[in-house]
């Protein structure tokens, strides 16, 4: 039986994607509570297989998904009001494919862009204990053993973003 009074509330941003999927089953696997966002129609990924991952988790009571564009300033508020309290933040919702950005600036912006800045706001307003977006960062930055146990100071939460801002633009 797992250790319930160390149980976190995640919200998991792209819990449908390829990383988004493994995080979000590794935290219910420890007994997590997660919240995961996915819009689920990326023009780039084939809704089936994101499906197919959401499906794996229909039957935990412990995952709730959302299914909102987090372009939208007032439905990613509204999480918030939705969800309460969120410990982390695991924001891993983006394109990723740096090209695309010249075929669709204006979606790219939307989703890269807009939706890290609504989510930073979540972060700020709900107090959360801690954030971690870009995948290179969550992955050097936070053991397996630890997983988001200990609380990173301001200027952490900006670091991977200034290390990777040239390679999303």
């Amino acid at each position: 039986m797992k250790d319930l009074k160390n149980k976190k509330i995640f919200l998991v941003t792209g819990s449908a994607g390829f990383v988004g999927y493994h995080v979000t089953k590794r935290l219910l696997e420890l007994g997590h509570i997660v919240h995961g966002i996915d819009l689920m129609t990326a023009s780039y990924y084939d809704p089936l297989l994101k499906e197919a991952r959401l499906n794996v988790f229909k039957n935990s009571s412990n995952y709730i998904h959302h299914k909102i564009d987090l372009a939208n300033t007032a439905a990613v508020k509204k999480i918030q009001t939705d969800v309460g309290n969120i410990d982390i933040i695991i924001h891993l919702a983006a394109q990723g494919c740096v090209l695309r950005s010249f075929e669709f600036p204006h979606e790219y912006v939307q989703d890269n862009i807009v939706s890290f800045q609504n989510i930073l706001e979540l972060y700020s307003s709900n107090k959360s204990k801690s954030m971690g977006a870009a995948t290179k960062w969550i992955s050097r930055n936070i053991p397996d053993s630890l997983l988001w146990s200990q609380p990173h100071d301001a200027e952490s939460l900006w670091q991977p973003q200034r290390c990777s801002a040239p390679k999303t633009v």
